[in-house]
């Protein structure tokens, strides 16, 4: 262990500057203060650190003593070691610390909650450490309670956490290496670099922050605070810094069927997350499959393609996957309120995903010019049975919004349409989207809608 602390003669010059060391120690005098037993011995213990990480007290106690075996110290840690794990943490800097200086913030944090401290001796032996289910569960379990900072003990739903990693392993009982697993976040959550930074910057430097995850204004068939902050660090998206999720139409708990849908995206103007449920009886039992997409731009019934290259389709479960876009074709979305809306393919045909007016003729693609190439259901999967679909939009606080962002979008169509009818629950709704049953399995869902206790 010639390059941790506790074996080191030097203090290393870290990149903190003047201001950002007096928030460090203003930071660390705080935490010790908070315990007789710290508070005359400068330093803290593993109840520090408890304390310190409320939200996830198990990572705090994992920190305490990665932290030992770095500082070559027992029971305490002082303040000089602490800032130098933090400087990889927090700065956007390549650190001179040797043990930490080929390490990037996820793999450092994985390790941490990985209680693995080979990185004392040489990261070519991280190369030969293979992990197992739990272990990629527990690291990914880490990462997401992030989101909860602050908040004591909050239990975490691993609903989408377990459909991300059995992504990556064939069964339970299979073995996954720890490089992998690096590639597979790096590229697949790029979010995670900057809210690592964010997160520790709050807990070591008193930086406030907003919250990670936005408001979501009534209860969803589909989404957990859990997956908000899982689409943030896998997305390119308008989901950062959003403000609040705002239900605008939904399956379960409106009537007004598919002229209704349209009309409230167009009418929203805001960029928008789409959740669908497709569902097959299989042997008398009920399967379901769940999957979307983000749009970053307002719904433009132009009957030409539009959108960002930062729009995606994803799969939820059983797998998660996000498919990003890729070089190439642009037709990002496409919205004929007179036929259905749609993302991806070519020409106002063969979407990646397509949602029609007749429900009963909505599909799905493996593939497309457009968008990363792969299954979003299972292989098999091409015509929709839709059960649910929810539609949120996507708000910002007034002050985060971007006149500048890079559009992709055909004006040459007027905007100004004939609005639609909307179909509100006392009308004759839409036969194909609510002359269906919708009685849901209350066992399977995160809420019950009010309406539901006229429906059963």
């Amino acid at each position: 262990m010639g390059n941790c602390y506790g074996s080191r003669k030097d203090p290393i010059p870290l990149a903190f500057d003047q201001a950002e060391y007096q928030a460090l120690n203003n930071q660390f005098r705080y935490y010790c203060e908070l315990s007789s037993q710290t508070r005359d011995v400068n330093g803290l213990n593993q109840k520090s650190f408890e304390d310190i990480f409320c939200e996830n007290p198990s990572f705090g106690i994992k920190l305490f003593k990665f932290l030992e075996a770095y500082s070559g110290s027992q029971g305490l840690i002082k303040k000089e070691p602490l800032f130098e794990f933090l400087e990889l943490l927090v700065k956007d800097v390549q650190t001179n610390i040797p043990t930490f200086k080929n390490l990037e913030r996820f793999e450092l944090m994985s390790l941490i909650s990985l209680q693995d401290s080979k990185f004392l001796t040489t990261k070519e032996e991280l190369a030969q450490l293979q992990l197992t289910y739990l272990d990629t569960i527990g690291v990914i379990k880490d990462l997401i309670k992030m989101h909860q900072i602050g908040k004591k003990a909050v239990s975490t739903n691993e609903r989408y956490i377990k459909t991300l990693v059995d992504m990556l392993y064939k069964n339970e009982s299979g073995s996954f290496s720890w490089v992998s697993l690096v590639d597979f976040v790096t590229k697949q959550m790029p979010g995670t670099k900057e809210a690592i930074k964010h997160y520790f910057q709050a807990k070591f430097m008193g930086k406030q922050i907003n919250n990670f995850i936005p408001i979501v204004n009534t209860p969803s068939y589909f989404l957990t605070d859990e997956l908000c902050f899982q689409l943030l660090l896998s997305t390119n998206s308008v989901l950062k810094n959003c403000s609040q999720l705002t239900l605008l139409y939904s399956s379960v708990a409106h009537q007004g069927g598919f002229n209704q849908m349209i009309q409230v995206m167009k009418d929203s103007k805001l960029p928008t997350l789409v959740l669908i449920q497709h569902q097959e009886i299989y042997d008398q039992k009920q399967k379901v499959q769940t999957f979307g997409a983000i749009t970053n731009l307002r719904w433009y019934d132009t009957k030409q393609y539009f959108g960002t290259k930062d729009d995606c389709v994803f799969s939820l479960f059983p797998y998660y996957k996000i498919f990003k876009s890729k070089k190439g074709e642009q037709n990002y979305c496409y919205l004929d309120s007179q036929k259905g809306f749609g993302f991806g393919g070519k020409n106002a045909e063969g979407f990646r995903i397509w949602i029609d007016k007749n429900i009963d003729n909505s599909y799905c693609n493996q593939f497309d010019d457009t968008y990363e190439n792969g299954p979003i259901l299972l292989p098999y999967v091409k015509k929709l049975n839709i059960k649910i679909i929810e539609i949120w939009g996507i708000q910002h606080p007034p002050e985060d919004l971007d006149d500048n962002t890079e559009v992709n979008i055909d004006l040459k169509d007027p905007l100004l349409q004939k609005p639609d009818e909307i179909q509100f629950p006392d009308s004759n709704a839409d036969y194909y989207w609510v002359g269906q049953d919708q009685k849901i399995d209350e066992k399977n869902s995160g809420y019950y809608w009010e309406v539901q206790n006229e429906t059963k």
